[in-house]
């Protein structure tokens, strides 16, 4: 069976013990509830992790105004367009240029061939990988366990072990790189203060 948003909803749905649904863009208040919350889930999760399937980089256009605050007063002199698709951005062509992100512009010091390294976007499921659909799944789950069935022990309890997997399908996905880029996980970091 082809990955589907449909399919992903319903293993969210199996893991809180909901029935299935027949179609995400369907009637019922399931239906409903799932379509109403897959894109920001999904954006949530790319933007959590630089996934092995979302790697993209892009020239970045200038933008036609500048940054407000230029160098000499602690700014940057340069802003530079994020692509449409960008969801989190990893690092500039000069992974030791600071940059700043202002809206939907980067704010750095470049002058020129600003390349930017980022997780997209991804809209089209069949190109998830399993371990993100399995985040995905369970990230949609916690917000069902209160959406549908009003249970906030159980969606405590599957935040909770959506935390906790994601690390572990992180270094999971992780190990198809042979140069991975080190990045801070904000779940990782959150626990650790």
């Amino acid at each position: 069976m082809a990955t589907s948003e449909t399919s992903i909803c319903n293993l969210a749905n199996g893991i809180i013990g909901i029935g299935r649904i027949s179609d995400i863009n369907g009637t019922t208040s399931v239906e409903r509830d799932c379509k109403a919350i897959f894109a920001h889930a999904r954006r949530e999760v790319l933007g959590s992790y630089q996934w092995s399937f979302a790697r993209k980089q892009a020239l970045l256009a200038r933008a036609s105004a500048s940054p407000i605050i230029d160098s000499n007063n602690g700014g940057y002199d340069y802003a530079y367009v994020l692509p449409s698709d960008c969801v989190a951005p990893v690092k500039l062509s000069d992974p030791k240029t600071e940059y700043s992100l202002v809206g939907d512009t980067i704010h750095c010091n470049l002058e020129e061939d600003v390349y930017l390294h980022y997780t997209a976007d991804i809209t089209d499921a069949a190109k998830f990988t399993e371990k993100f659909i399995n985040a995905l799944a369970h990230r949609l789950a916690a917000q069902l366990a209160l959406m549908v069935k009003k249970d906030k022990k159980l969606s405590q309890e599957t935040w909770d072990l959506f935390h906790a997997l994601l690390p572990r399908l992180e270094q999971d996905d992780a190990q198809n790189d042979n140069n991975p880029i080190e990045l801070s996980n904000p779940y990782v970091d959150a626990r650790s203060v």
